[in-house]
């Protein structure tokens, strides 16, 4: 059947838009924008095997576990049910971290690279994918072995396997020491949704992201950076510079200010494309370059 005449009734009968049924074509087809732009028709079984995939979506169920793929920071991953599917906001961090790092220049030949909970990888990988931007070492740390394989598998596509050190383990029991008197660079996303917030989540969200990464947290819902920033600010001594970056929930502005200038920590606020506060630059130890 002609392409076209598909698509037409695709997008009246599920109501999607055409990025979507691209999306689907070339994950089905198994091709790049081009060859779908370029096809003219479209087998009948391959149709069918289309429709189901559309049915799936009108459930609600994320496109990236369907296709297995998800864009950030313009570059492609995989992703499946055992980590957060990327978003835009994480960006934020990225850019930011980038930013840090292109002000300190050539200064890179002592500096450390740690990503706390990387899930698929995308904070590690997306900065080292980065023209200019370098570290000696770099450490991704993951705590759940299932998104410890898709952290790994991205790393493998993204040819990273020798930049980046992907540990299975806990932030909490990981030998900082080993890093004496580094420039460290450490970023973090940890989960920071109250446990049962279902009002301020999608549908989508709370029934098929993972739960561990989302939520768990009942008080200040900042409990988890609490104990980072904590264990963080009592190694600072052993450290040349260490400056955090972390991803925080729409509303924790006021709650991480609050333990923050407790510390007297500096820190320094970045908005996403909502205008809200959502990366945190946190400064425990500086360099006359920071």
């Amino acid at each position: 059947m002609k392409k076209y005449e598909l698509v037409n009734i695709w997008k009246s009968q599920y109501k999607l838009d055409s990025k979507t049924i691209n999306q689907v074509l070339e994950f089905v087809l198994n091709m790049d924008k081009k060859g779908v732009f370029l096809l003219d028709n479209i087998d009948t079984n391959l149709a069918e095997k289309i429709i189901k995939i559309y049915e799936k979506i009108q459930s609600w169920y994320p496109l990236a576990y369907i296709i297995n793929n998800v864009n950030f920071f313009w570059i492609d991953f995989y992703v499946d049910e055992n980590v957060l599917i990327p978003r835009d906001d994480t960006e934020v961090l990225v850019l930011q971290v980038i930013k840090n790092q292109k002000f300190r220049g050539e200064n890179h030949k002592n500096s450390v690279f740690i990503d706390i909970w990387t899930w698929s990888g995308i904070i590690p990988i997306s900065i080292l994918k980065t023209k200019e931007i370098r570290f000696e070492n770099c450490f991704a740390l993951e705590l759940s072995p299932k998104a410890f394989q898709v952290a790994k598998k991205n790393i493998w596509i993204h040819n990273l396997e020798e930049k980046i050190n992907l540990i299975n383990i806990d932030f909490r029991n990981f030998d900082f020491w080993q890093l004496d008197w580094k420039d460290l660079v450490i970023t973090a996303n940890l989960p920071y949704i109250k446990e049962k917030d279902f009002n301020n989540m999608d549908f989508w969200v709370y029934t098929f992201e993972p739960k561990v990464a989302l939520y768990g947290w009942v008080e200040t819902w900042f409990e988890l950076y609490e104990e980072l920033i904590n264990k963080l600010f009592d190694l600072k001594s052993n450290f040349k510079s260490l400056v955090l970056f972390i991803e925080i929930g729409f509303d924790q502005y006021e709650t991480s200010k609050n333990f923050l200038s407790k510390k007297w920590l500096k820190f320094e606020y970045f908005k996403d494309t909502n205008n809200i506060e959502r990366v945190i630059k946190i400064k425990f130890k500086e360099d006359k370059l920071q």
